[in-house]
């Protein structure tokens, strides 16, 4: 039943290309301004992540994930966040440990399936609102679903509602997906910033972290040969097998909507659960033929689209 039409996502000829919907809106959108005012706030292991605010004086709030290697001040980010404020929302933004502009003091930074951080920050942010819904952007959204369908934690009644944007909720058939060759330039990008905080993280323990650079020159091999031995997990596709938010689907606490395009070429056939939604209460999917990977947009400045139906989900207008 909850299949969600996305037929109404319709660009012009340039951007029905799932490459170009993916770097011009990353690379050449202007952002707009957002005002963030940080807070610091202490995990339960000693480390930190810092949360970026910005406030209209709201009793309703949002919460926004960013995605692998991304931060509060990504143009997505932003853009939901001026958007979202705009219509009377406080916008509530975690960097992930590792993402604020400062290194966070433990071995592990984040990963796909790190939601034990995410219910930190829901419970530290939700008191003063009335209603509050996380939208989770690629990483961020398989992180939103994992969190509100493996039923690990004690989840507020006062948080509504999730949203998954771009998500790859298989993450095994994803990374195979970004190892085909017209993918190399995304490889690139990650594993150079990847690169340098797994070089600072073995400066900061030298004797815990074994790292062989020359293995890593995908995203694969990086979680392969970091991400896996710093969080216990045999290897990258036992990583993978055990975070991706596919699984949890059917055992959603909450309505959760993700929305993904089918020419993204971030994510393999697994990531488009459409039989699952069919059969289900809380987990609703909307697919779009074009719209790259956080990109839909329809023009040179024209990204409104999947705001709008983001907007529609969690207010329960017409969709």
């Amino acid at each position: 039943m909850p299949l969600i039409s996305g037929a109404d996502f319709i660009p012009v000829k340039r951007f029905r290309n799932g490459h170009y919907n993916t770097f011009i809106p990353a690379l050449f959108y202007q952002n707009p301004k957002v005002n963030y005012t940080r807070k610091r706030i202490t995990t339960p292991d000693d480390d930190f992540i810092d949360i970026d605010y910005s406030k209209v004086g709201s009793k309703k709030a949002i919460i926004i994930l960013h995605g692998l290697e991304g931060d509060s001040s990504s143009g997505y980010v932003l853009h939901f966040t001026d958007y979202y404020n705009r219509q009377g929302y406080d916008v509530i933004c975690p960097n992930y440990r590792g993402c604020s502009g400062e290194m966070n003091k433990q071995i592990r930074m984040y990963n796909s399936g790190t939601t034990d951080d995410l219910h930190l920050v829901v419970k530290t942010v939700i008191t003063p609102y009335d209603h509050v819904d996380i939208i989770g952007f690629s990483l961020g959204g398989n992180q939103v679903l994992k969190y509100l369908g493996e039923q690990l934690y004690d989840i507020p009644k006062s948080l509504r509602k999730g949203v998954a944007i771009s998500a790859p909720v298989h993450l095994h058939n994803a990374s195979l997906e970004l190892l085909r060759l017209q993918n190399f330039a995304y490889q690139i990008r990650f594993i150079a910033s990847l690169w340098k905080k797994a070089l600072a993280k073995k400066r900061q323990f030298p004797d815990q972290i074994k790292l062989q650079l020359f293995k890593i020159w995908n995203l694969y091999r990086f979680d392969e040969y970091f991400t896996a031995p710093i969080y216990g997990y045999k290897d990258a596709k036992d990583y993978y097998d055990s975070n991706s938010s596919l699984q949890f689907l059917e055992t959603l606490e909450k309505p959760a909507l993700l929305i993904n395009s089918y020419d993204d070429p971030f994510l393999g056939d697994l990531c488009y659960p459409e039989e699952l939604a069919q059969d289900s209460n809380n987990f609703y999917l909307c697919t779009t033929e074009y719209g790259g990977h956080v990109g839909f947009a329809k023009d040179g400045s024209d990204r409104n689209w999947f705001k709008e139906k983001t907007l529609s989900f969690l207010e329960l207008k017409e969709f």
